[in-house]
């Protein structure tokens, strides 16, 4: 079984998904990184995910998520960190589910608003003329598909990342010996 790390944009995914698979000695996979590269080697373009996003459009970035998605499925002790919106398809949900655990990362919008906002990293997808509302509404879009696909919910604003970690760690043994 593989452990996926949810959440919304800047919710910590990779940085402990890194940290965790260090701890467990497993390979670390962030699926934005591999859209990233799937796109670059289609087109010769080393994009971000934003900036592919917006050159692509919703529907055809959405279709390279879900082809790095299914290249997962035989993925076996693996930590896997999703890219914010990939949960958005129950296609994607019902297969990461059928090959891990699914931890989200649960982080209070307001704090990862002003992350974004003191790190300039407003994600494209967002209305640039209200991008504050616009990334409220799109957390009360997301967080239920979290919520839902979730095996483990974390809070994570009162922990450290090692504290998060040490819980993952936990929930793991507790649930697979």
């Amino acid at each position: 079984m593989n452990i996926i790390l949810c959440g919304l944009p800047m919710s910590g995914k990779t940085t402990l998904g890194k940290m965790l698979a260090k701890e467990l000695n497993w390979p670390f996979i962030d699926t934005d990184h591999c859209i990233e590269q799937a796109y670059a080697a289609e087109t010769s373009k080393k994009y971000t995910c934003r900036q592919i996003y917006v050159q692509v459009g919703e529907a055809n970035f959405r279709k390279l998520e879900l082809e790095q998605i299914i290249s997962l499925k035989k993925s076996t002790h693996t930590v896997i960190a999703l890219g914010g919106g990939s949960l958005q398809s129950s296609v994607n949900a019902a297969m990461l589910q059928s090959i891990g655990d699914i931890v989200y990362l649960q982080t209070p919008w307001q704090i990862i608003w002003e992350k974004m906002s003191q790190s300039n990293t407003i994600p494209a997808y967002l209305n640039h003329n209200d991008p504050k509302m616009s990334f409220y509404q799109l957390t009360q879009t997301r967080v239920p598909l979290y919520l839902a696909a979730a095996n483990l919910i974390i809070e994570t604003s009162r922990m450290s990342m090692q504290a998060v970690l040490e819980g993952i760690l936990i929930m793991r043994r507790i649930v697979h010996g």
